[in-house]
């Protein structure tokens, strides 16, 4: 008999218990534990992590303010790291992870010293102005930067260097430098033929053609002429005054200098000749009228231009003729070459260039 009660009495126990354990399982199973967001979450460094949040939930009641969170996340430095949440009571304890991950995304930058463009001469030195780059992460990468490209100062053309750097995440960055090599400046002064040149009979003297220093002097049958042209000039009311005839080698010098300190030379080169390269030096050229580019559409502009052939002369810088001459329009630059010469010239519209061959 007392063996009968004490199996049911265990019966009972073991009932008891299961039912226990099954409460116990169906409390613990009844609350909902779960993150909000993602699992694996990727931030960039130095951008602060951001919860994005969790819940706890027990038969529609909310347990949410019971968990406690664990974060060690440094957004200063990469590496993985977990974000751990816990929730504790009488039935459950139990502890879900996220994972944060930082990660270095961005490229570094790299600027560079000096300008994008550079322009040098032909046979001058390139001098590499160099770059700075700096990274997010790593600071100043500058000494990783590799220079790809090259310059040849001796040839004519674009160049480009190109900078690279990657940082120690692998993101990678380029700027690319240009460096323009061009011709030295001439001014259209080539090499240099010494004279005095004559061509056909015919006193040439341009950028290419020079004189020596002690050549020149007034030329009569020039001066002649000039006053025939200035009488019939005259007679029909125009008055074509001389601004301008002989110069000296030196005076051309001291205008020449005197207009590249004022313009400059580049400019200085497209209006007025170099010592030694000035028609008024052969005393066969001269000034008159006005010194203005409109001088030639005046009614004593168009007259000169019109009819100076029949006294010798043509007008030695044509417009539209620049890459010819060498020098800007000039309508009251007169020139003597005969009137044979003259009349083929005008009447042809060319420059003394074209009709020597030269």
């Amino acid at each position: 008999m007392k063996k009968k009660n004490l199996l049911n009495i265990l019966f009972i126990f073991l009932l008891v218990l299961i039912s226990l354990v099954s409460i116990y399982g169906w409390i613990k199973n009844s609350f909902i534990f779960e993150l909000l967001g993602d699992k694996e979450i990727n931030i960039n460094v130095n951008e602060k992590y951001e919860e994005s949040g969790y819940k706890v939930v027990f038969l529609g009641s909310d347990y949410t303010h019971n968990v406690e969170v664990e974060n060690n996340v440094n957004f200063n430095k990469i590496g993985e790291y977990e974000v751990k949440y816990r929730f504790k009571n009488w039935f459950v304890d139990k502890t879900i992870v996220r994972k944060v991950i930082v990660k270095d995304n961005e490229a570094p930058v790299i600027s560079l010293n000096g300008n994008n463009k550079i322009t040098i001469k032909v046979g001058e030195n390139y001098t590499e102005p160099g770059v700075n780059a700096l990274d997010n992460y790593d600071g100043d990468i500058t000494t990783s930067v590799k220079i790809e490209g090259s310059v040849n100062t001796e040839k004519t053309g674009d160049y480009e260097i190109v900078y690279k750097v990657v940082d120690s995440s692998g993101n990678e960055t380029s700027i690319t430098r240009t460096v323009i090599v061009e011709e030295k400046y001439t001014g259209g002064y080539g090499i240099i033929v010494p004279g005095p040149t004559y061509i056909n009979g015919i006193l040439i003297v341009n950028k290419k053609y020079s004189l020596p220093s002690t050549y020149g002097g007034t030329d009569s049958t020039a001066l002649s002429a000039l006053k025939e042209l200035q009488s019939a000039g005259q007679k029909e009311g125009f008055s074509l005054q001389l601004v301008s005839g002989y110069r000296s080698y030196e005076t051309q010098k001291r205008i020449y200098n005197n207009y590249v300190n004022r313009w400059g030379i580049e400019y200085t080169d497209t209006t007025s000749a170099r010592p030694g390269h000035s028609e008024h030096q052969t005393g066969l050229a001269f000034d008159v009228g006005e010194l203005t580019s409109n001088y030639g559409e005046t009614k004593e502009g168009i007259w000169l231009k019109n009819n100076c052939y029949k006294y010798g002369f043509i007008i030695r810088y044509l417009k539209g003729k620049e890459n010819i001459t060498g020098y800007s329009y000039e309508p009251w630059h007169i020139r003597y070459v005969g009137v044979e010469v003259a009349t083929e010239i005008m009447q042809k519209n060319i420059t003394l260039e074209e009709y020597l061959g030269v």
